[in-house]
């Protein structure tokens, strides 16, 4: 952040909507030309050429807990009092490792998608009981790493099934939980939007087929960068940096069921495959996709395109835009395979 010195006090504060930068700030200085900007017309600089009157495309904060990484500005506020205090919202925060390292391009995106390890039933730890022969019994289990599940060459898109082995808060437990992560990776860094188009993709296939809202949760973020580094300076490991952010959709929290209209056994990685190609090219005509209600209904917004334009534009083969398809068109819905064309097909009575 280039018109806020190094050490000045500010506070972040997790709005519920929105990341918002606070910091207090006086009269003439640039700070107040930075959050003000082109609004107010001053004396000394009629023509905005001399200072920096825009808001800074990435900013640093830091505190006891650590230091965060402020990208994707949205907008700013002033409030006024004996001291003046400006605001600036942004979308996304990364709990970085030093301060001063940008996280406005990235090299790797991965997150969880709620409901997405029921959906795939694809587990990583296998028990079983061996009997002895005094009676008793012995417990085996195996931990095993599946193959990740590429879904679109754009980022080395993939499924990552894994485990995770942790203490639980109950003395003498312990848990093993499968995860599914969703994986996108570069070896150049990138902006944000590729990678968190490509998690959405999943996300909206599980609203899909599951008939439900659901969210992205446990999003990190990878900067090759800004690897885990020892005391010495030497590097130990690539740095995966929690993020929180309001680009994608907040984890809803509710108790997703285990019935789906079809799951990840129905379609494969083939199916995946085949819905991350269709969505790409579709995309222009589906800027939203949401379940409203409980599973009611299913919503697909076409844009700002109205109805009657898309008949104007329809071919003079296909008479109405709604009800019958033009010649030489294959039902995409059945790209996603047999199994899931079957079910979702309108049944009669």
């Amino acid at each position: 952040m280039q018109a806020v010195p190094d050490g000045h006090p500010a506070m972040l504060h997790d709005t519920g909507s929105q990341i918002e930068l606070s910091f207090m700030f006086e009269y003439g200085t640039e700070l107040e030309r930075m959050v003000t900007g082109r609004m107010v017309v001053w004396g000394d600089d009629p023509e905005y050429r001399n200072h920096d009157y825009e808001l800074p495309e990435v900013a640093w904060f830091a505190d006891a807990r650590g230091s965060f990484c402020l990208v994707d500005p949205r907008g700013w506020r002033t409030i006024g009092g004996l001291g003046r205090e400006g605001r600036i919202r942004f979308r996304t925060a990364v709990l970085t490792g030093h301060r001063g390292i940008t996280y406005a391009k990235i090299n790797a995106v991965r997150s969880r998608v709620e409901g997405l390890e029921r959906w795939m039933a694809i587990t990583s730890v296998h028990h079983e009981r061996l009997r002895n022969r005094d009676d008793g019994a012995t417990d085996l289990i195996t931990l095993k790493r599946h193959e990740p599940v590429v879904f679109s060459r754009q980022l080395n898109a993939a499924l990552v099934p894994s485990y995770v082995f942790k203490e639980s808060g109950v003395p003498g437990q312990k848990l093993i939980n499968d995860e599914i992560h969703v994986l996108t990776k570069a070896t150049t860094a990138r902006d944000w939007n590729d990678d968190l188009d490509l998690h959405r993709s999943i996300r909206e296939l599980l609203v899909v087929a599951g008939w439900e809202r659901c969210g992205i949760k446990d999003i990190e973020v990878r900067r090759d960068s800004d690897p885990e580094r020892a005391i010495a300076g030497n590097v130990l490991a690539p740095r995966w940096a929690p993020v929180t952010t309001y680009a994608l959709d907040r984890p809803k929290g509710a108790a997703h069921q285990d019935r789906f209209l079809f799951s990840y056994d129905d379609i494969g990685a083939t199916g995946v495959r085949r819905w991350a190609r269709l969505r790409g090219t579709y995309r222009r005509g589906r800027p939203a996709l949401s379940v409203s209600g409980t599973g009611v209904a299913l919503r697909l917004r076409i844009g700002r395109i109205r109805r009657r334009r898309l008949r104007r534009m329809a071919r003079p083969s296909c008479r109405s835009a709604v009800g019958r398809r033009p010649r030489g068109r294959r039902n995409r819905l059945a790209d996603l395979g047999p199994a899931v064309h079957a079910r979702l097909r309108p049944q009669a009575g």
